[in-house]
C-alpha cells in the first residue's frame, strides 16, 4: 500500500476491514483484534491512527511489527500470520 492508498483509507475510517490503533496497548486486546480479522475476510491494522482518525504515529515502527507480530504469535491460536507494510 502507497502513501494515497493509505490516506484513502484513513479517510474513509474503520469498517470491518479497517481498524485503527493509537499504539499496540494490550497484548489480549490485540490479540482480539488479529483473530478476528482471521475468522473473517482478513483486514488491515492501521497502527498510529486514532479510532477517529487523527494520524499519531508511532516512535518506533520496526518495533511496533515486531510486537503485533509476537502477538499474532504468541497469542493467537492457531498461531496467526502477520504481514507489516
Amino acid at each position: 500500500m502507497d502513501a494515497s492508498e493509505l490516506a484513502e483509507r484513513i479517510r474513509a475510517g474503520e469498517n470491518l476491514h479497517t481498524e485503527f490503533k493509537a499504539g499496540i496497548g494490550n497484548a489480549n486486546d490485540l490479540a482480539c483484534e488479529i483473530v478476528a480479522f482471521a475468522n473473517t475476510d482478513g483486514g488491515q491494522l492501521v497502527v498510529g491512527v486514532s479510532d477517529d482518525g487523527d494520524v499519531v504515529g508511532v516512535p518506533d515502527p520496526d518495533a511496533a511489527a515486531r510486537a503485533i507480530d509476537n502477538v499474532a504469535y504468541s497469542n493467537c491460536r492457531p498461531r496467526t500470520l502477520f504481514s507489516a507494510g
